[in-house]
């Protein structure tokens, strides 16, 4: 998703198409902490998983 938004942000044909312009870097950054938090909460949330035996209650409330 990210590049996908980066392609249409950043490539100059995609400008003329879509009528946008390029962003700056630092309209990126309020999204960052964001970002940091969802890919920490994941990879802690997928250790404890592999970790806990099945059947607990993390899996039963946060897998598909």
């Amino acid at each position: 998703m990210i590049l996908l938004a980066c392609f249409l942000l950043y490539v100059p044909a995609m400008h003329t198409a879509f009528g946008t312009r390029s962003l700056r870097f630092v309209h990126w950054l309020p999204a960052l902490p964001f970002f940091i938090i969802i890919i920490v909460y994941d990879e802690v949330r997928k250790y404890w998983m592999r970790t806990l035996p099945k059947g607990n209650w993390l899996e039963r409330f946060t897998y598909y």
